[in-house]
């Protein structure tokens, strides 16, 4: 499976190399690029940090492997979801079952707009999310509202409130499916 990842990322390479022309490049340092790809992803220039995991990529491709569920997260929050589950997936060839790259992916079908699937990728991690089962309650309850099921969002919601009543991500997305479903 490494060496299936290490060869998609070589086409990572490939693609981020027109993206990026003339920066990536094997005489630089990966791990000091990686430093600065996780400098920069930690101080939200989620766009500088993709470019620089890129770069540290195509310095040194074993790192590939290392990097895959970050560049998913940055992706994500740079408004690429459809880049973030590529990465997302490749973490998961190396990784099966990684709640926080399956979670990934969940959050970025809902960003990408592409809600059913959100939907269902939440409700298959609802078995196996342990002690993250209000964070898998709270996406879902999110995409439940987007696809208008207000019912479904309230239930999650109300989950998420019966285990902790002060979780104010719970308690707010709840108070606005409440008015958007006509119920002020």
């Amino acid at each position: 499976a490494r060496a299936a990842v290490e060869s998609l990322c070589t086409l990572a390479d490939c693609v981020s190399s027109h993206l990026f022309e003339g920066v990536a490049g094997p005489e630089e340092n990966a791990d000091d690029v990686l430093f600065r790809a996780r400098e920069a992803a930690a101080q939200d220039r989620h766009r500088e940090a993709i470019e620089l995991y890129l770069r540290a990529v195509g310095a040194d491709s074993s790192l590939c492997s290392d990097v895959s569920l970050e560049l998913g997260h940055q992706y994500t929050w740079a408004g690429v979801p459809d880049s973030a589950i590529v990465w997302y997936e490749k973490h998961l060839l190396l990784n099966p079952g990684d709640l926080d790259a399956e979670l990934g992916i969940a959050r970025a079908l809902s960003w990408a707009d592409r809600l059913r699937e959100a939907e269902a990728r939440y409700v298959s991690l609802l078995p196996q999310s342990g002690e993250r089962r209000n964070e898998v309650l709270l996406g879902l309850g999110k995409v439940k509202a987007w696809r208008e099921d207000y019912g479904g969002a309230e239930k999650a919601y109300r989950e998420v409130l019966g285990t902790d009543a002060n979780d104010t991500d719970a308690a707010v997305d709840l108070g606005a499916t409440l008015n958007w479903s006509g119920r002020h």
